[in-house]
């Protein structure tokens, strides 16, 4: 309401000229504060894990790429089988402003990524080709699609679940574990800790709600 204001009266000042000095000059607008990445619980996680490996192997490994790993769904649809080394356990990441960086991948992700590149003949290019055209990768809709239905086959609600929030989870989820935030960064692929200073936000607060709700002392004076 402000900055509105404060460019209605920068208007009059110098398009209408109804008056010579703004009155609102002075007045400083705060920067609407940044709202905190949503996470899931990791029983949640689990539920949508559990919920995948009883139906398509796909969706098994687009959520274990996800969360497993913490992809940016931008990062899980264009993913080459050439990226990954499975002798270190190793995945190469292309991410934004062509920024790459390497990170291990844990044996149980390694191993859905296996089985669906021998179940679907897979041995170079997108590791998530598009079922209509091979010769480009699954598009951002449709892991987003199938985010939603694995949500609502298992429980957790549909509308708190989407590709991002897996990433958002996989942080909070190791920041939580006590993993130093430097790597967290690493891991994210970000170039500015101050990106992955948020999701300290998210872990803080997790922590303080499970104390004021776990803790004997938090309910007695």
């Amino acid at each position: 309401m402000l900055c509105a204001l404060k460019s209605f009266v920068k208007f009059l000042v110098e398009i209408e000229r109804v008056i010579q000095v703004s009155p609102a000059a002075q007045v400083k607008c705060g920067e609407k504060e940044k709202s905190l990445p949503k996470a899931i619980s990791e029983a949640e996680v689990t539920a949508l894990i559990d919920t995948a490996s009883e139906h398509r192997l796909i969706d098994q490994m687009i959520l274990k790429l996800l969360y497993g790993l913490g992809f940016r769904v931008s990062e899980t649809a264009p993913n080459q089988v050439e990226n990954m080394d499975f002798e270190p356990k190793t995945i190469r990441i292309e991410g934004k402003g062509d920024v790459e960086w390497i990170n291990p991948i844990h044996d149980n992700t390694l191993i859905r990524i296996k089985m669906f590149m021998k179940k679907n003949g897979i041995t170079s290019g997108w590791l998530l080709p598009s079922k209509l055209d091979k010769t480009v990768p699954m598009s951002r809709e449709s892991i987003y699609k199938i985010s939603k239905r694995v949500a609502a086959r298992s429980g957790v609600d549909p509308k708190s679940v989407s590709p991002h929030v897996f990433r958002h989870s996989f942080a909070t989820h190791m920041l939580d574990a006590g993993c130093d935030m430097a790597l967290v960064q690493e891991y994210l692929g970000h170039a500015d800790t101050a990106t992955t200073k948020i999701y300290a936000k998210v872990s803080q607060k997790n922590k303080q709600e499970t104390f004021r709700k776990f803790h004997p002392l938090a309910t007695t004076i």
